[in-house]
Formats: C-alpha cells, structure tokens, sequence
C-alpha cells in the first residue's frame, strides 16, 4: 500500500515503512531567493543523513522469489544507474522543482535504491528491503518527480527500460 500525503514519503512495506519523520507536515515551497545553494545542500545532506541512518537500517528483510529476481535484478540496475544520475543532481533539481516535499521524496528513493543495491552487489547472501512490487512503485514515482526538471532541462534520466516493457 503507498500512501502519499504531502508531508514526505511514506510507503508501507510488510511491516516496513519508508518515511521520514520529524519534518514539516505540509509541503513547503520556497522562494527562489531564499534557496541558496547552501540551503539546498543542506537539505540534502540533511535528509540523506536521517534516512540513511535510522530509517533505512529498520527496514525489514523481504523475500524476492527466485523466479522473479532475474527481472527485479534489471529494473533495480536500471533505477540504481538513474538515482546515481539524479544524485548528482540534485542541487539543480531541487533549484527546478522548488518543493521540499517533493525533494524529500526523491531522496528518499535515492537513498533506499542506493541501499538495496548495495546489499545485492556486497553480500554473497543477498538480502532484500524492497518487495519487486515496491520497486516498481518507487521506479514510476522516480519518473514522475524528475518529469519537470527533464521537461526544464530538456535532459532525461530515462526511467527503467524494464519498467517501460511492462506497460
């Protein structure tokens, strides 16, 4: 089940939530001369540090079925290859898109994407955070967050190919 409800991101996940707590609960949009450079960063690296390190360590294990890890493999590589894009800019989309709301959101895929790829590629035992189903989820979402930066910049982070196969 996802809920969204304008004050960051929260997704239920068999036990396990993604959401950060103890933010603004309303979506605050700021002026362009308030949004400082320095004020992006460290909103950044602000939600980045709080999810990292108490969300994404609580999250429950979930089982990936064999039959489908070849297809949740791919759609994972592909997202990982866009939130690392996205990372990289995220000063410039946040300059763009203008709402911490939506910001949280985007690195709060970033940060569990981030995760879960690391818990594959380093462990001989992979272990999973995100059911195949929440990984698609957070892929459609992924796109519709960078949608007005790509349409702005008229640059994409292509959304997962195996994402764009299944429709």
């Amino acid at each position: 089940m996802a809920v969204d409800n304008n004050c960051g991101f929260s997704v239920t996940q068999r036990s396990s939530t993604l959401r950060i707590s103890g933010m603004s609960s309303q979506p605050v949009c700021v002026s362009v001369e308030t949004m400082t450079k320095t004020y992006r960063a460290e909103f950044i690296a602000r939600v980045k540090q709080s999810y990292s390190t108490i969300h994404i360590p609580a999250m429950k294990r979930v089982e990936v079925p064999m039959e489908i890890r070849p297809i949740y493999n791919e759609l994972l590589e592909e997202l990982h290859m866009g939130c690392n894009a996205a990372d990289e800019e995220l000063q410039a989309i946040f300059a763009t898109v203008r709402e911490e709301g939506t910001m949280k959101k985007l690195v709060v895929i970033i940060c569990t994407v981030q995760a879960q790829w690391s818990m594959l590629s380093s462990r001989s035992n992979p272990q999973y955070i995100l059911a195949f189903s929440m990984l698609k989820f957070l892929s459609e979402k992924f796109q519709q967050i960078l949608n007005p930066f790509t349409t702005a910049h008229g640059q994409g982070i292509q959304p997962p190919v195996a994402l764009q196969q299944e429709d």
